[in-house]
């Protein structure tokens, strides 16, 4: 991914797509918002751009795949994201909401301190993702393969893990508060510490 730093002085974030700035300070940043957009709806494929700060909602990006792209402090709502393909891509500190990413395949990418309430991970590869530090609502990863993904200091509320693969799978220093395991492989999970198990 492109690790150009934005041109304001003092300002250490990755330059935001075709921009010289990052998107709080580009010029015309609903201009740059709106580009970004299109270019989303009309790509099949995207690779090595930065989306960081966008507010993205109601779209319909299902069968898309993105490598090594960056998502980060993104609001994403309402979207249709099925049948993606991630591949290292970041979402830090994102707030998703109400979206769908059934039967995607995500891998190696980066979640961690997003805020996830009511999405749809049916029946998706989530392998050796980063969820570390999320707060998690309302949002179900059943039929899920989550191999060697990692939900250290998380906070998951109402959160559906039926029938998955959690193998691996580390949930040290995590609340759990009414989330359904059944029929999952939870002796292979960690729980705390490596050795003790959920």
């Amino acid at each position: 991914m492109n690790q150009q730093r934005c041109e304001r002085d003092g300002c250490s974030r990755i330059v935001f797509f075709r921009s010289h700035t990052c998107l709080e300070h580009s010029q015309d940043s609903t201009a740059a918002a709106a580009a970004a957009i299109d270019f989303l709806l009309q790509q099949s494929e995207l690779r090595d751009l930065c989306f960081d700060g966008l507010r993205m909602s109601g779209l319909q990006l299902s069968g898309r795949t993105f490598e090594r792209c960056s998502f980060r402090h993104c609001a994403i709502e309402r979207c249709e994201l099925s049948r993606v393909k991630f591949n290292l891509c970041f979402l830090e500190f994102a707030h998703i909401s109400c979206c769908s990413f059934a039967h995607s395949d995500i891998r190696r990418s980066v979640f961690g301190v997003s805020r996830l309430s009511d999405n749809d991970f049916n029946d998706c590869e989530l392998i050796e993702c980063n969820f570390n530090g999320v707060s998690c609502t309302d949002t179900r990863f059943d039929d899920s393969d989550l191999l060697s993904s990692r939900f250290i200091g998380a906070d998951l509320s109402r959160v559906g893990f039926r029938n998955c693969n959690v193998r691996e799978v580390h949930f040290g220093n995590t609340s759990l508060a009414s989330c359904d395991f059944r029929y999952s492989n939870i002796e292979d999970a960690y729980r705390q510490i490596p050795g003790r198990r959920l």
